[in-house]
């Protein structure tokens, strides 16, 4: 059990227990929990609480009896955030606050979801991969990479096994139910071998197809593996041509399409005439079937795919839900168990369409069906995982408030003085210009259920999205989810290691001496993702195999970022809430939710303690470095408590604030913690007004006191020295330095692409001339390390320096694991929030992501793979947005086009990730509350309010294990033949 250094108002003890149960809090008025939200003793208490369930947590290590795979098709993280959010709010609350389903599994990961031959991958090649273990060419489906689309004869020969037809092997059941047609690429990848995914039926075989003697998907689904219960869509392929939909009997487009005059439901009901098996095209007929004497089941609900959720016909056709459970309930009945794929696949279709309504409502719907199956099965002996194949060019920010309706608008005009919707999408058919302008959207319904989200770029169809998407596990060895391409044996192989490091990683109990904060500011999972693929491309590589630094870190979780008062956060609520452990309102550092933004009189009674804080209290080292001003919100809440994050220097304070005696950031900085190693920019505000900058004469210090900060932060310090440029920088020795204050610019440090290495460190050496100065206490060290300007990127649309920030910033943390042990050191990385930003648009393997678009847009234009929802880089010439080639996209001022015009791109709203390793980093684990991260980092150091964990100290004589992230297939692969 925990034991918390301070103690909890009892009322609020009472209060917090049935709060933090899901159902209590969609329950509970939105007012309510809005104001339990203020008290810092709700986020302690709810941190705690997770952090006593992570320390309980103990890794199922049996066999699975049971594994059910859910696939959300197109679900990236950030339909997943949106989904909670939608969730919530039709339950009645502010929705930022609700809990998926698939929230509370405890293990989760991120997967790596290119095609061998494409970095914006299809749901072909990845189902081939998350079910056969083997990546593919896009469009293909059971088969390896030798095998070239639409070319018949390279099928055979170069067949890869589904789990489903291994586990059926093994004498377990198997079923598949998916909202779309069952010939679906998804769920065909399970039992089907072909090189195209659109062969559905043997009428959409070329005759080249036939010559060869490749057989339909439709066919292949009843002849391929004995599937017990299949649920779906799709009649139509399944048919003789010219057969009347039972349905839609008068429709010529879904009369039956079977060239051959074959009935393949007929044949899949008389393939066991041992068993009993059933065949339902209606809802009626569905709910009739009675499970105990079913053996056998096949629901086709629709000739194509089942209906959106928002449309369908709840008298006709069964839910997701329904579905599954009806799945469940006849393949437990097998005493060796089953493997069971449900497909929520026209979350899909919904982004495609650039209706992020009908998108949302699948997923949770979907969501709605994870729930249901964990109602009916047992965690000891089902494996359950949920992921996606992809993502979407899906974005959603706009500087929205706590509760703002997921699909209204955002609260400000954009820079055409009209309103936009905070969903966009960087590309698709909601592109649509009325006399050379963005549609007026207040002229239509954009609640409406097929209302169109705009795009920046005009497609038939939005294109998939290229960033990593999440694995989410519960059950039998749900905890080994954490972190030539042409052979199917090399991806095999790459599973196999993956799944044995795995296998052989220990965890890390003991206490933390050190612990490292790495905080990519605003480095979303897109920023992620492209970074890697940009940093394996400045290495002459194709970069969407490459591996950043912290792609390694064997532990990882996903954060929710929103402030108690926004539903988009920004660096200062979220800062307090990683670097204090509560969450806190929109632009206010250190400080509860009781003080609202800019209001200094009502700040004060109401700061909240930093970890970095707490370390020097315990006798260690601490500093900070980042690339922006070193006052500015991330690396503040570590030692300030201001109502306004803009309060830089005294210059800045507000009337009100200098009557009540509010102090700057700047002034905080120097007086309020002993800090060892401070380093970034942000030299102004630490001079009087009457200093001349070193660098550049005609700036001058902003300081209205007159106050020489730099002169007070070196009073009665041994060892102490200021640097403000590379070459004193590169003199300093840290043996005989034991503080060190470096300030590289007046303001914010440059870009990494614009930085004069001859003049300014880079972030690595920063880090590590901390690392070497700080590692000299016996005690151990706190360090805090931003790589803050990839925020700043992103809101300018120059996605170049975003990302080249974002490499730098992952070079960093290389070089402090070379400088430091797991053994005794936490490293945790993490970002604050996300951005608007994707990157899509079907472009193939080794496309430069910074670069153009394999085709053009509707408009007979090209396009960026990179793109924006909203921001500056919007623009208009002649009546439409212009052109743009290889030259132009790749300038280092490049603003890539985005969906609305603003001054300042927004931050996203979705989900962030935290990797860790280390000491205690096995905590970090599921879907959490960003104000966690600060309550881990105090468990691990044994600080305030954990100073009693009683953890062992580290014993240097043991090996550390550094593990992959895992394909989906690692673990399958090992749940049916183990290793």
């Amino acid at each position: 059990m925990l034991t918390p250094h301070y103690r909890v108002p009892s009322l609020l003890v009472i209060l917090l227990g049935p709060i933090l149960m899901a159902a209590s809090r969609a329950a509970m008025d939105s007012q309510a929990l809005y104001e339990l939200e203020k008290e810092p003793a709700y986020w302690d208490a709810q941190a705690r609480a997770t952090l006593d369930a992570a320390l309980r947590l103990r890794p199922r290590e049996h066999q699975a009896k049971n594994v059910i795979l859910f696939l959300g098709d197109g679900m990236g993280v950030s339909t997943v955030s949106a989904a909670r959010i939608l969730r919530g709010q039709m339950d009645g609350g502010s929705g930022e606050e609700t809990i998926l389903a698939m929230d509370t599994f405890p293990y989760v990961a991120l997967s790596k979801t290119y095609s061998v031959d494409k970095q914006v991958a299809d749901s072909a090649s990845t189902a081939t991969a998350y079910h056969c273990g083997v990546k593919a060419n896009a469009k293909t489906v059971g088969l390896s990479a030798k095998a070239v689309p639409y070319e018949c004869n390279t099928t055979f020969g170069n067949e890869v096994y589904s789990v489903l037809r291994r586990a059926k092997a093994q004498g377990k059941s198997v079923g598949i139910v998916t909202t779309t047609r069952v010939q679906h690429a998804s769920p065909a990848a399970a039992y089907a071998h072909s090189v195209s995914r659109s062969w559905y039926s043997d009428a959409d075989l070329p005759s080249s197809a036939r010559e060869h003697g490749c057989v339909d998907i439709a066919t292949q689904l009843v002849t391929n593996v004995d599937i017990d219960v299949i649920l779906g869509g799709g009649r139509m392929y399944m048919t003789p041509k010219g057969t009347p939909d039972p349905e839609y009997p008068t429709s010529n487009s879904r009369k039956g399409d079977r060239k051959d005059r074959r009935n393949l439901i007929d044949v899949w009901l008389k393939a066991k005439p041992n068993k009993k098996s059933r065949y339902v095209w209606h809802r009626k007929e569905f709910d009739e079937i009675n499970v105990k004497n079913t053996d056998r089941l096949m629901g086709l609900f629709e000739p194509k795919d089942m209906r959106f959720e928002v449309f369908r016909n709840s008298t006709r056709d069964p839910s997701i839900v329904e579905m599954t459970e009806k799945a469940i309930q006849i393949l437990k009945k097998n005493p060796k168990g089953y493997f069971l794929f449900v497909e929520g696949g026209r979350i899909d279709h919904g982004h495609h369409d650039g209706i992020a309504k009908l998108a949302l409502t699948e997923a949770v719907m979907f969501d709605r069906a994870i729930h249901r199956a964990a109602q009916l099965t047992r965690e000891s002996d089902t494996l359950t995982v949920v992921t996606a194949d992809h993502s979407h060019v899906f974005t959603f920010g706009g500087n929205t408030p706590r509760g703002n309706p997921i699909f209204g608008l955002a609260p400000k005009k954009a820079d055409d003085q009209m309103p936009f919707t905070s969903i966009l999408y960087a590309n698709g058919p909601g592109y649509v210009h009325i006399n050379g302008t963005r549609e007026n959207i207040t002229l239509v319904d954009y609640y409406d259920e097929e209302y169109m989200q705009q795009a920046a770029v005009p497609l038939d169809a939005e294109t998939h999205g290229g960033e990593d998407v999440a694995i989410y596990a519960k059950g039998p060895m749900a905890h080994l989810f954490h972190g030539d391409e042409l052979d199917p044996l090399y991806w095999n192989n790459k599973g196999r290691n993956a799944l044995h490091t795995a296998l052989n990683k220990p965890r890390n109990s003991h206490q933390a001496k050190n612990v490292i904060l790495f905080l990519g500011d605003g480095m979303g999972i897109p920023t992620v993702t492209a970074a890697r693929i940009l940093k394996g491309q400045l290495e002459r590589k194709s970069g969407e195999e490459s591996s950043l630094a912290m792609d390694s870190f064997p532990h990882l979780a996903l954060s929710k970022t929103y402030n108690v008062d926004q539903q988009m956060p920004d660096s200062a609520g979220t800062a307090t809430a990683y670097q204090c452990g509560v969450k806190a309102n929109y632009g206010t550092l250190g400080v509860n939710a009781a003080a609202p933004r800019h209001n200094c009189q009502a700040s004060h009674g109401n700061d909240v303690t930093s970890v970095l804080h707490r370390a020097k209290l315990a006798g260690k080292s601490v500093g900070i470095v980042t690339t922006t001003r070193v006052q500015h919100a991330s690396p503040a809440a570590a030692y300030a408590h201001v109502a306004s994050r803009d309060w830089y220097s005294d210059a800045d304070l507000s009337e009100e604030a200098v009557q009540n005696g509010c102090r700057d950031i700047a002034y905080q900085l120097v007086y309020n913690t002993e800090i060892d190693v401070i380093l970034g920019g942000g030299r102004t505000y630490m001079f009087p007004t009457t200093y001349q900058d070193p660098e550049y004469p005609t700036v001058k210090g902003a300081r209205k006191d007159e106050k020489n900060l730099v002169d007070e932060w070196l009073k009665n310090k041994q060892n102490a020295k200021y640097v403000w440029n590379k070459a004193d920088f590169d003199a300093i020795n840290p043996a005989t330095t034991d503080f060190l204050m470096g300030l590289f610019e007046p303001k914010d440090c440059r870009y990494e692409l614009d930085r004069d290495p001859s003049m300014d460190p880079s972030l690595t050496e920063m880090t590590e001339k901390a690392i070497r100065i700080l590692s000299k206490n016996p005690k151990g060290f706190f360090l805090f390390v931003e790589g803050g300007r990839i925020d700043h990127g992103h809101h300018a649309t120059m996605a170049k320096k975003a990302l080249h920030e974002a490499v730098e910033f992952d070079r960093a943390i290389e070089r402090a694991a070379d400088l430091v042990s797991d053994l005794d050191t936490l490293t945790i990385v993490t970002a604050d929030h996300s951005h608007v930003f994707a990157f899509g648009g079907d472009s193939p393997r080794g496309n430069p992501v910074l670069g153009i678009a394999d085709t053009q847009a509707t408009d007979n234009k090209h396009f960026t793979t990179a793109v924006y929802g909203n921001g500056p880089g919007y623009k208009i010439a002649n009546g439409s947005r212009p052109d743009v080639n290889e030259s132009v996209s790749t300038d280092n001022n490049y603003l890539q086009q985005t969906a609305v015009p603003l001054d300042s791109e927004t931050h996203g709203i979705e989900d962030v990730a935290i990797f860790a390793k280390g000491p205690m980093s096995h905590l970090f684990d599921g879907v959490q509350e960003q104000s966690y991260i600060a309550h881990v980092m105090a468990y691990a150091l044994c600080i305030d309010p954990y100073v009693d964990c009683q953890l062992p100290e580290a014993n240097h004589a043991v090996a550390s294990h550094p593990s992959l992230l895992l394909l989906l297939m690692s673990l399958l692969l090992i749940t049916f033949y183990p290793i």
